[in-house]
């Protein structure tokens, strides 16, 4: 029988996504069996952050052999794991540069995890403050590998409604890349790459000019 590629390649798709899902449902399982054991007084927020604590403590550690002072693009070669680790995690996540070499743009279009954190009874507002507390904890330990004032900072978040999931990574943020990251908090439609509320919001989008209408925003005013 003739080797094919194609087909070979589908199947290890599918079976890569299929261990992400039996990741993310062992995670849930896990809080849940941690929550029966402890009882009626159990915190679930409390549970899940101590989980992403230590899982951020483990992350960490598998960076840092790959951390290499000597080079100048080592914040970035750290942005890189922080992708390769959540697309592993079944998150769709790209990164874009700052306004200098100290700042860059970590910005999750899609992610599992609310789905599955909703299908076993975890709240959108723990998914969030877990996934922090698991990010926040990788970056201090990082810190301290480093002996550099490091930080990630959320500026939207994808349980919260808000489209994506947006993080600021670096030495330090400045006003240039606050301006440009403003239409991250924006909640009116969920866009960022695109003109979505040119479509939300045409009053604040566009003008007449020669009977004609024209564009004159691409952000509507809550992003300004």
């Amino acid at each position: 029988m003739a080797f094919d590629a194609e087909r070979e390649i589908t199947s290890l798709w599918r079976a890569f996504h299929g261990t992400q899902d039996d990741g993310r449902r062992f995670f849930y399982l896990w809080r849940q069996t941690a929550l029966q054991l402890l009882g009626d007084e159990a915190d679930p927020m409390e549970v899940a952050l101590k989980a992403w604590e230590n899982i951020g403590i483990d992350t960490a550690k598998s960076y840092f052999p790959r951390t290499n002072l000597s080079k100048p693009n080592w914040l970035q070669a750290i942005a890189s794991n922080f992708v390769a680790t959540w697309m592993m995690r079944g998150a769709k996540i790209r990164m874009e540069k700052g306004a200098n070499d100290n700042e860059i743009l970590l910005i999750w279009d899609r992610c599992p995890f609310p789905t599955t954190a909703k299908q076993y009874g975890a709240s959108m507002e723990e998914d969030v403050q877990g996934c922090d507390k698991g990010l926040q904890t990788t970056v201090e330990q990082l810190a301290l590998f480093t002996n550099k004032k490091l930080k990630i900072e959320t500026l939207k978040a994808i349980p919260r409604g808000e489209g994506a999931c947006g993080r600021l990574w670096g030495r330090g943020m400045k006003e240039s890349d606050m301006r440009r990251l403003n239409r991250l908090k924006c909640t009116m439609c969920g866009g960022y790459s695109s003109t979505i509320c040119v479509e939300i919001r045409p009053d604040s989008a566009i003008r007449v000019q020669d009977g004609r209408p024209v564009v004159t925003e691409a952000l509507c005013e809550d992003c300004k």
